[in-house]
């Protein structure tokens, strides 16, 4: 919703006012992908050395 609201309130310079029966959109909560001591040792496991 904020990029339409600055459309109008920046660009066209008119008031957005409101919209009834629209629901927000959900955010997902960011979770950080943590591997173990354990999934790190078989990646590295499974690399072989460049040299």
């Amino acid at each position: 919703m904020p990029p339409v609201q600055f459309l109008y309130k920046q660009v066209l310079k008119k008031e957005f006012g409101e919209i009834k029966g629209v629901a927000k959109a959900k955010r997902k909560p960011d979770i950080p992908v943590v591997l173990s001591r354990e999934e790190i040792d078989l990646i590295f496991d499974h690399l072989e050395d460049p040299r």
